[in-house]
Order: structure tokens, then C-alpha cells, then sequence
């Protein structure tokens, strides 16, 4: 649950676990509880393998979570909310996008939304806009039954939840406002993970979305990024950055995107571009991309210092150098 290992060493654990569940499978012994947390299994240990590795790491026996999806479609109401939502989650951890299972799962969960808590139901939606999956009347049942009790959602389930809609770019005006509220009413509760999320899903909706929230939540980023940002987290805060209007330093009170940053825009992107530099070395090939792209955009560039822009365009010449061989057409 808190390890990690390289795909060698994770490797014989893994095929001992796909040999043993398809026998229970098979057997009739393995119920939706067993399915879920088989799954669950698989896609954590798979996680571990690849954050511990800078090559991409396939996803495991795709025979076996064939089989543990074909069962689950076929009996989406044997599933309770978590094992659901460790069964989705799963699968769009491992990013094997199983049709039926999704529509299946999807369809039951918005039946039943009463059941989930506020983690289980941003993670449901999570797993369904990781993969790309857009079910309007599981969205709706979420959004009404998350926007009046989100003062209870922990950060981290509020900013899932609006990244899931801006993901699968769904505008739903009631429930931004809901989230927009909260971070403008609680930014410390916000930790780097959270605040860049929730940070990137706000650049990205228009509906229900408060310039005060952006400026909440740029201004907590800068406050809690002195102690370093993750890849993802900077990819996600150089992403909302790269999407603020022109005109957001001066902080404006005008339309979506987020509105304005008010004057966190100028310094948020002369921090982004220093740690971009600095993680450089280590993003991958699409990583990197990414963060040059954002950092390419005129109205990016204007803000950042023309030391610290130099010091990013050296390291980024000196990590694509070395990535060369990684970068597909996109990405260069």
C-alpha cells in the first residue's frame, strides 16, 4: 500500500496474483468485492512500478482485467459505491478504457449517488474523464448532490471534482459556483496537489467561475510551492497559466478562463518558469513539452524576467538533447 519497486522486481508478484484470481474467476469463487480490490491491486502495484521507472511502463495482464471487466458490466448493482470506485479507479490508472464497464458502472452510480462519500464520488468522475468517458446523467446526479454539501468535501475532492468537469469540458454553472466558494472561502485548506488542480480546472470553464477564486487559489499556490512542486503539480499550474487572459495581471473582473489572477499572474509565472528549470532534468519527453508550451505563450513570456526565462530556455535545450529519442510529433 505504500511501497514502491521497479516492473522487474513487481513482476512475479503481479503474475502470481493474475494466476490466482483467474482461477477464482473462472471458479465462481471471486465475488465484486474480490474483483474490485484485485484490480485495485494491479493498478497500484503497477503505479509503483512506473513511478520508480522514466521509461512507460504497459499495463499488466490485459487478458485477466478483460475478464474482471466483463464481470462487472454484466453486474454493475453487485458493486457497493467503493468497490465501484476502486474498480474505475483502477482501470483508469492502468488507462485501459473497457466500454461496457464504464457505461455500466457509470450508469449505477448515478443511481445511487447517495452512497458515495465526497472521495468516492470525485474519484468516480475522475476515473471517467482520466479515460475520457462522458456520461451526462452521471455528471448531473454528481453535480446535484455534490454542489450543496461541498463545504463538507476535503480540498482535494473539490478540486478532483472540478477537474473532472474541465476535463471532459462540461460547463455546469451551480456547481463552479459551489467550488468557487470554497476555495475563496478556505484557500489554506488547499496543498500544492489540490491548489494546482483545482487552479487548472478554473483556467479551463467559464460557467459559475469567480476571478476571486483564481486569484484564492494562484495566490495559495505561490505560498505553498516554496517547498517544491511535483511534475504533475507543475504541469497543471504552467497549464493555467498558459490559459489566463492577457489582461489577468491587472486583475480584471472580466469573463471565463478564469476571470483574472489578479497580481499573483506576474510572480506565478516567474516561479513556474524557475522550477520548470529546475525540474527539467527530470521530465520526460512529454513533461516537457508540455511545460514549453505553456511557457512559449506570448502573454507567458511578457511576464516572466527576461534571467529567469534564459535560465529555463538552457534547460530545456539541454534535457530535449537528451530525450531526443522520446519525443514524437507533438512533443517536438
Amino acid at each position: 500500500k505504500g511501497g514502491g519497486g521497479s516492473a522487474a522486481t513487481l513482476s512475479p508478484l503481479l503474475d502470481a496474483i493474475a494466476a490466482r484470481a483467474r482461477a477464482l474467476l473462472a471458479s465462481g469463487a471471486l465475488d465484486a468485492y474480490g474483483v474490485a480490490n484485485v484490480a485495485w491491486a494491479i493498478a497500484s502495484l503497477h503505479a509503483a512500478a512506473a513511478g520508480a521507472s522514466s521509461e512507460t511502463v504497459e499495463a499488466p495482464h490485459p487478458a485477466l482485467l478483460d475478464e474482471l471487466a466483463t464481470f462487472a458490466a454484466a453486474t454493475p448493482d453487485a458493486f457497493n459505491a467503493q468497490e465501484a470506485t476502486n474498480l474505475l479507479w483502477a482501470f483508469a490508472t492502468l488507462g485501459r478504457r473497457h466500454g461496457p464497464l464504464f457505461e455500466a458502472l457509470s450508469a449505477s452510480a448515478a443511481r445511487r449517488m447517495g452512497d458515495f462519500t465526497p472521495q468516492g464520488l470525485s474519484q468516480t468522475l475522475w476515473a471517467c474523464a482520466k479515460c475520457g468517458v462522458r456520461k451526462n446523467e452521471l455528471l448531473l446526479a454528481a453535480a446535484s448532490a455534490a454542489a450543496p454539501q461541498l463545504s463538507r468535501y476535503d480540498a482535494q475532492s473539490v478540486a478532483t471534482l472540478a477537474w473532472s468537469f474541465a476535463s471532459l469540458d462540461t460547463e455546469h454553472g451551480p456547481l463552479l459556483r459551489a467550488v468557487c466558494a470554497e476555495a475563496v472561502s478556505r484557500p489554506a485548506d488547499f496543498d500544492a496537489a489540490s491548489a494546482s488542480q483545482l487552479l487548472w480546472a478554473l483556467s479551463r470553464l467559464r460557467d459559475g467561475v469567480s476571478p476571486l477564486a483564481v486569484r484564492a487559489m494562484a495566490a495559495r499556490l505561490r505560498e505553498v510551492a516554496t517547498s517544491g512542486l511535483q511534475a504533475q503539480q507543475l504541469l497543471y499550474a504552467l497549464g493555467a497559466l498558459a490559459k489566463m487572459p492577457a489582461d489577468s495581471a491587472e486583475g480584471r473582473e472580466g469573463g471565463g478562463g478564469g476571470g483574472g489572477g489578479g497580481n499573483e499572474a506576474p510572480a506565478l509565472a516567474a516561479m513556474l518558469c524557475g522550477a520548470a528549470a529546475d525540474a527539467a532534468p527530470t521530465l520526460t519527453a512529454n513533461k516537457l513539452g508540455i511545460a514549453a508550451w505553456a511557457l512559449a505563450r506570448p502573454a507567458v513570456l511578457l511576464q516572466v524576467p527576461s534571467s529567469v526565462a534564459a535560465r529555463w530556455e538552457a534547460a530545456l535545450r539541454a534535457r530535449a538533447v537528451q530525450v531526443r529519442e522520446h519525443l514524437h510529433w507533438r512533443t517536438v
